[in-house]
């Protein structure tokens, strides 16, 4: 049976694929099995291996692939959204960024669009705003008060659904770029970690002068707690410091707040709180920050005081505490070449050898001889520990 599938899913994977074009509908796929999902994230990564790190390489297929947790939590907020159990239809990685582009040209004819309508509403209202300032003038009766007052009243927020809430948690747990979460809710695709965009579909400039986000490490994330503070998720053992990172940070959202270009005040006020947590996502420390009563943020040595602590006391504990430094592309050759093996039904030699027939590039492929071991089994085995 092992080796029926084997060869089903070889086949599956071998056959021509179909002319791709911008269309949704042909974007989308219905019938999508492990092995062709596996080789064909392994295609799109290594097509970006210059922008990826090793850490993002084992973000993604982690959390896509054996991240069953998250993976569970998607299936229930997706039958809670869509009323199916299964994503359908799916969309690999590659397409997603086309998707990216389709709906970045879509959302930019809408706004113009709601622009255009929301000048029109202004213009209208304030019409009828003058016209009712006029009349409690003239009058001064409570009706054209209250008149004046329903029309500077604010509508209501709209109440946020209780998916959008979960995929800001989950967000934040793993953590995990928000709108790629939003595409794995939908279409099944993979969860990107924060930061990064290596098709740059949102690269353009800023309104009003304002200021890109400070940039962080592969490994880590940041963002601004409801509380004004800041709540750092460290999930690799290989973030050596935190300062550089708090300081830009602590820049970037006093000048959003504040609007000014003034320095943060530092003090030894405020508050610090590190923990280790698990899943769903990768094992990680958080430090969070809290600012004290004069909006003084604490000291940058106090905060990466503390994470060092947090650093040496769980470290270990990190996906990779202790492992060896790998190359992007070297990282991609293990994880497809093990997920082959692990999730669709090939032996390790079928695995090594479809790596070495499809996607292998230069340098890159498993040495290969007959016998009950091979040179390419062999090598895989030392990486995969």
């Amino acid at each position: 049976m092992r080796s029926a599938n084997a060869a089903r899913d070889v086949k599956e994977m071998t056959s021509p694929a179909p002319k791709n074009t911008i269309g949704w509908d042909d974007l989308l796929k219905t019938d999508y099995p492990p092995a062709t999902q596996i080789d064909d994230l392994s295609r799109d990564l290594l097509a970006i291996s210059s922008s990826l790190t090793p850490m993002a390489v084992d973000h993604i297929f982690y959390h896509h692939f054996l991240d069953d947790r998250l993976q569970r939590e998607l299936r229930r907020l997706r039958r809670r959204h869509l009323g199916t159990k299964e994503p359908n239809p799916h969309l690999g990685l590659s397409e997603t960024a086309a998707a990216l582009q389709l709906a970045g040209d879509y959302l930019k004819e809408s706004t113009r669009d709601l622009q255009e309508q929301a000048k029109r509403t202004a213009d209208r209202k304030m019409m009828e705003l003058e016209a009712a300032l006029g009349e409690a003038r003239r009058d001064g009766t409570p009706e054209a008060l209250e008149r004046v007052a329903r029309l500077l009243r604010r509508p209501p927020k709209p109440r946020r659904r209780r998916e959008e809430v979960r995929l800001d948690e989950l967000a934040r747990q793993i953590p995990a770029d928000r709108l790629s979460l939003t595409f794995a809710l939908l279409h099944g695709t993979p969860v990107l970690p924060p930061g990064l965009s290596p098709w740059d579909v949102d690269g353009e400039e800023l309104l009003f002068g304002l200021d890109r986000e400070p940039s962080v490490p592969a490994g880590m994330a940041c963002e601004l707690t409801e509380d004004a503070g800041l709540l750092f998720t460290v999930y690799s053992a290989r973030i050596p410091k935190l300062k550089t990172v708090y300081r830009r940070a602590v820049e970037y959202h006093h000048r959003v707040v504040s609007l000014g270009t003034e320095p943060p005040t530092y003090s030894p006020g405020g508050s610090v709180a590190a923990a280790y947590a698990e899943g769903p996502g990768l094992p990680r420390i958080t430090i969070e920050t809290r600012r004290a009563a004069d909006f003084a943020w604490p000291l940058p040595d106090v905060v990466d005081g503390i994470f060092r602590a947090a650093r040496q006391n769980f470290a270990h504990l990190l996906y990779d505490g202790g492992r060896k430094g790998r190359d992007t592309r070297f990282a991609i050759r293990v994880w497809t070449v093990a997920l082959l093996s692990d999730l669709a039904g090939m032996s390790r030699r079928e695995a090594i050898n479809l790596w070495n027939e499809r996607r292998a590039p230069r340098g890159l492929s498993y040495k290969h001889a007959p016998g009950v071991a091979s040179p390419g089994e062999i090598r895989f085995q030392q990486d995969y520990v």
